[in-house]
């Protein structure tokens, strides 16, 4: 065999650590870094404080960032400023590509590439347990919901997960978002939640939430598993 340039090395060594550069990328994107750093650069300890993360663990994600050329470091003043790639981390610049980041590196993609060699050896597809609710328990009661999600919750064997789509009501919802839960409280049983009516559901189902990615605003992804 021929000798491996240390160039052909490299590749294939950021090949196989290509994954934990996608969840390097999906992180900020949760943090909400490009936000925040259009109004001027900030230390790792400030984005912390506004985002309620560890300050040491945002600092080496941080470094992780500028790895990837999504930031810059200032040595002289210890702050992180976004370089052109983070601004399609951003939820308003042209082509953004922030709920993707959120949404694409997350179990519902990933649990199923686990077993790409099983799909390739055997021609199948593997079964994951994954469940998905797109707009489905907005129509019903409470009551009628849990109903819904402890059928899913007594079906899911150890692992599974049930991801549940829906709009995610703030005080401060925007019109579109308020007027259909008036639509469903003059047309159906059920109506628009916010988070912690989403979780009592859970709860009462024998579920968790694990996970909340923010899709294009006020719709979410609510990640549960069994509790």
């Amino acid at each position: 065999m021929t000798p491996a340039r240390s160039s052909d090395r490299d590749r294939v060594y950021a090949m196989i650590m290509g994954f934990y550069a996608t969840q390097a990328v999906r992180t900020p994107a949760d943090l909400s870094v490009a936000e925040h750093l259009p109004e001027g650069p900030l230390r790792a300890d400030e984005i912390a404080a506004r985002e309620s993360s560890d300050v040491a663990m945002t600092r080496r994600l941080l470094r992780a960032g500028v790895a990837l050329e999504l930031l810059e470091y200032d040595a002289a003043t210890s702050t992180f400023s976004g370089t052109d790639l983070l601004g399609y981390l951003h939820p308003d610049s042209a082509g953004s590509l922030k709920h993707y980041a959120q949404a694409g590196p997350g179990a519902a993609w990933w649990l199923p590439a686990l077993y790409l060699t099983d799909t390739v050896r055997s021609g199948r597809n593997h079964a994951v347990e994954l469940y998905l609710l797109k707009f489905v328990l907005h129509d019903w009661s409470d009551e009628q919901c849990v109903t819904i999600l402890s059928n899913i919750r007594a079906a899911m064997p150890a692992g599974a997960r049930c991801y549940i789509a829906e709009m995610v009501l703030t005080e401060n919802a925007p019109e579109g978002a308020a007027l259909m839960d008036i639509a469903m409280m003059a047309a159906m049983t059920g109506q628009e939640r916010d988070q912690a009516q989403f979780d009592t559901l859970l709860d009462h189902a024998g579920l968790r939430r694990t996970r909340v990615t923010d899709l294009a605003p006020p719709y979410a992804l609510i990640e549960a598993a069994p509790s």
